[in-house]
């Protein structure tokens, strides 16, 4: 029985220092050549959707020491050093990115630092809008249009306008209303599209036409504006 628990023995402690080799040796494969130090991640990314273009914005706030933003698209195709110049502060990058066609890309930031360390990625995806986008928009409705006369022949326009349409109510911003008064001049009128207040269109001409548009944006942070083709209305 003694030798027995001595053969037992031997063979646990065997097991034991295998095993502590084991571990030593996979801890050694991560450790090989030093710790893997990264560069600090892009905070805050965003995407600024526009026509044909599209603008990258995030936030440098931890490690003072990056000296450049890495952007890639279309599967690491197209990519665009961005140079940094750190503050003792938060810092905002703003890079615009233009000739990209009607469509949906995705995004990748990473941060490099002066001693050449790469930080971890950050994804975003994000659409840029362009000719086939106009072409669904279209212009806001008028319910009707009435003088306010001043005179035997001098009158105000007044356009009564329809609400605007409810799923794209996020999307419109403003109608434009462009005219030429009985002195010759030109006049913009920009009206609010949550607005159903009617516009007055102040000494207009009998026999003349007024144009309108319609604008949009495509989301919150988009940074283009788009117009409808201008409608045509004469007023007899």
């Amino acid at each position: 029985m003694i030798r027995y628990i001595k053969y037992m023995a031997v063979l646990l402690g065997a097991l034991v220092l295998w095993n502590g080799c084991t571990k030593e040796d996979e801890y050694k494969k991560y450790i090989e050549g030093g710790e893997r130090v990264y560069a600090g991640r892009p905070d805050s990314l965003h995407i600024h959707s526009g026509k044909n273009r599209a603008m990258l914005s995030w936030l440098l706030i931890a490690d003072p020491k990056i000296v450049s933003s890495k952007i890639r698209w279309n599967n690491g195709k197209d990519s665009l050093l961005v140079p940094v110049t750190r503050t003792s502060g938060i810092d905002t990058i703003e890079v615009m990115i233009g000739n990209l066609p009607e469509g949906t890309y995705n995004f990748d930031v990473t941060n490099y630092d002066k001693l050449g360390n790469v930080s971890v990625p950050r994804y975003i995806s994000g659409k840029t809008y362009g000719e086939k986008y106009e072409s669904f928009l279209f212009n806001r409705g008028i319910r009707v249009t009435s003088k306010i006369m001043k005179g035997p022949e001098e009158f105000n326009l007044m356009i009564v306008w329809n609400e605007y349409v409810a799923d794209l109510k996020d999307f419109m911003v403003a109608t434009v209303v462009s005219y030429i008064d009985i002195f010759g001049v030109p006049h913009q009128v920009k009206v609010d599209a949550k607005s159903n207040v009617p516009t007055i269109l102040p000494d207009f001409k009998a026999g003349e036409s007024f144009s309108y548009r319609s604008l949009y944006l495509p989301d919150s942070l988009a940074i283009d504006t788009f117009a409808t083709r201008p409608s045509t209305v004469k007023i007899d």
